[in-house]
């Protein structure tokens, strides 16, 4: 049987860095609430889940309404266009103003391009006689 000796000042170094890293990977985030400009990162994924629950949820609304309520669509698609910038500046803490602004470009354009999709199936429903056979309380 071969021992190893180790130096008791490498043990007491290795025990440091060791701890040191436990501390920076789980320990500093429960000191980041002093620094100024700390992000909490449970008030940041509260925020996220109430932005895209909003965003589903005015999708769905906006969606609805140019099948069943065309007066509507416009504010809808309003208060869903005001929900990508919405998204994009949640981002800004995180990724810097840039990001935030290209992310609620992309966002604002995909729910731009969406539109296009909408009419087109409502010509292909309209066309195929599928909506008349919908009966009177599914179609307004």
């Amino acid at each position: 049987m071969h021992v190893v000796k180790i130096d008791r000042r490498l043990l007491a170094l290795l025990a440091l860095v060791g701890a040191l890293g436990l501390l920076a990977a789980y320990g500093l985030p429960l000191f980041r609430d002093s620094e100024p400009g700390a992000i909490d990162p449970v008030a940041f994924q509260k925020t996220m889940r109430e932005l895209w629950t909003d965003h589903m949820q005015w999708t769905f609304l906006t969606v609805n309404a140019f099948f069943h309520n065309p007066g509507a669509v416009q504010a809808y698609l309003n208060r869903l266009l005001q929900n990508q910038q919405e998204i994009g500046a949640a981002f800004v803490p995180f990724y810097g103003q840039e990001t935030g602004q290209r992310l609620a470009g992309l966002l604002t354009t995909h729910i731009q391009q969406a539109v296009p999709v909408l009419q087109a199936a409502q010509a292909d429903l309209l066309s195929a006689g599928i909506i008349a056979q919908f009966p009177e309380r599914f179609v307004r």
